[in-house]
């Protein structure tokens, strides 16, 4: 065998192996479960998605960052749509599976559990905080306006930024979740700053219906919560706790 063709055999191996290290596969750590209503086993009333317990490196890290990817996976599948489907699970799996291999779900996905080690995205801190202030959401239910914090309802695709910003959703709600793993005495004051900012965000005209007073109140709880110090404070810190398995870097402002 001349130089040449080994030197062509090693290259070919060598991007096999690099391919194969620097892919995972969702499917070993994620499954669905489908909860059924007490009154009637044969009625469905909820799909969600579960974390899996797998025992290797990945599954491992998954384990001790659980809240980032349980907002990862039911936030970023579609269990609306699996969940029309039903009775037909081989049906639900088929798409489910279709989801999570989807091209930009993986990339995701690889860059949470710390696959892509390299080129980390690089985010503002204005960034960071335009994505946490959508945890803290008011909601008209039944006529009443209701204050939710790290709910399923969030709305990012409006945000003026033009990135992808998954991964500091998954990193800042489970910054968020872990606020409140404190007895109250000692939570982080921007906890019972959102709750004056909800009554002061509701106060408005009589005139306003339901619905106008709620995306009024709403936007202006955005606004209160985006430059709300303590919680600037508390995910700032969070990061810095977490910086070896962040997946994006903070950019310092200038």
């Amino acid at each position: 065998m001349n130089l040449k063709n080994l030197t062509l055999i090693l290259l070919i191996f060598t991007i096999i192996s690099c391919s194969t290290e620097s892919t995972v596969n969702p499917e070993n750590y994620i499954e669905l479960e489908y909860q059924k209503k007490p009154t009637n086993d044969k009625v469905l009333s909820k799909i969600q998605t579960k974390i899996k317990g797998s025992n290797d490196s990945i599954g491992k890290f998954i384990k001790n960052h659980e809240q980032r990817f349980t907002y990862f996976f039911s936030s970023k599948t579609d269990l609306d749509a699996l969940i029309k489907m039903y009775p037909d699970t081989i049906q639900i799996k088929k798409a489910f599976l279709k989801q999570i291999n989807d091209k930009h779900f993986v990339s995701n996905f690889e860059s949470l559990v710390n696959v892509k080690k390299q080129n980390k995205p690089f985010y503002s801190t204005e960034e960071v905080m335009e994505v946490a202030s959508r945890f803290f959401l008011i909601v008209n239910s039944k006529n009443t306006l209701k204050l939710k914090i790290c709910s399923s309802e969030n709305e990012f695709n409006d945000l003026n930024s033009t990135k992808d910003v998954t991964l500091i959703e998954a990193i800042t709600y489970e910054a968020i979740i872990t606020a409140f793993d404190e007895e109250k005495s000692g939570q982080p004051k921007f906890i019972a700053n959102t709750r004056s900012y909800f009554l002061e965000a509701i106060k408005n005209p009589d005139s306003l219906n339901n619905d106008a007073l709620s995306k009024l109140a709403k936007n202006k709880l955005y606004k209160m919560m985006e430059t709300d110090k303590s919680l600037k404070q508390f995910i700032n810190a969070y990061y810095i706790d977490n910086s070896s398995n962040l997946p994006f870097v903070i950019k310092k402002s200038e």
